[in-house]
């Protein structure tokens, strides 16, 4: 019964790989909404069985495995930036870092993302393939503290730069603007050491701020093509108005910080 469940989940999967170059994203979103319709018909209809028990515990344990390494990283890294913000405190009488959230991608956007690039469906898949399962994202005072602080976190022993993308010094058509770090940090468990990735991202205030609501307003569904291409604008042009601020505040930062040397 296990295995006819598990050919019954790659079957589907398949199905949703083949759809994804032939029909749109409605169509698409559609197919995977299908999917976890029949993924329950079956969890319901095997509830009772040791069998189901069993195939559960091969598929889930690993990945909650795997997420609890990434919860590590996630925390180490996060540890790694309080240090610097203390020691910078102490260095230079201000904190650099305004805050810091981490998050997990979810179990559905991690299928989602595998079968979008083509990738095998499978806990080792996740490891293996994608970067940004584990996220760190510091927020900024100033543009500099970004630049400052991700030079800080790399000259680190411990820490190995997989990916490196500044969007900052070239921002994303859409006006977005972040660096982006891919690092590989080492949590140490009962009886070894593993070496797991997590995406950083480093923002300033201003930038982050746009991010957010970039977000809320870009992704509304119910836009005209006509109104969604004039909010692309105005988003695009207030993200430069956010960079132009942040420019300005570095410039006023760096005359103070001369004028009491």
């Amino acid at each position: 019964m296990a295995r006819l469940t598990e050919r019954a989940f790659e079957n589907a999967v398949v199905r949703l790989r083949d759809g994804q170059g032939a029909l749109g994203q409605s169509a698409l979103d559609a197919l995977h909404e299908q999917r976890e319709e029949l993924a329950n018909q079956m969890l319901a209809r095997l509830a009772g069985s040791d069998e189901f028990s069993a195939m559960l515990e091969r598929n889930f344990a690993p990945y909650r495995r795997l997420m609890t390494y990434y919860e590590c990283a996630m925390m180490e890294v996060e540890t790694k930036f309080r240090v610097l913000d203390a020691e910078f405190g102490l260095q230079h009488d201000r904190n650099p870092i305004e805050s810091i959230k981490s998050r997990l991608k979810s179990t559905d956007s991690l299928a989602k993302k595998l079968v979008r690039k083509g990738f095998p469906v499978s806990v080792d898949s996740i490891e293996k393939n994608i970067y940004d399962v584990a996220g760190v994202r510091v927020v900024c005072t100033f543009p500099e503290d970004m630049f400052s602080l991700a030079e800080s976190l790399l000259s680190q022993d411990d820490v190995r730069l997989i990916e490196r993308r500044d969007y900052v010094a070239s921002p994303k058509p859409s006006g977005y603007r972040s660096l982006h770090l891919i690092v590989e940090a080492p949590i140490f468990l009962e009886r070894e050491k593993r070496c797991v990735k997590v995406e950083v991202q480093l923002r300033t205030i201003s930038m982050n701020f746009w991010a957010s609501l970039e977000h809320q307003l870009r992704y509304k569904k119910d836009l005209a093509e006509e109104d969604a291409a004039a909010v692309a604008a105005e988003l695009a042009d207030l993200a430069d108005t956010a960079a132009e601020l942040d420019r300005r505040m570095q410039a006023l930062r760096n005359y103070l910080d001369d004028g009491e040397e």
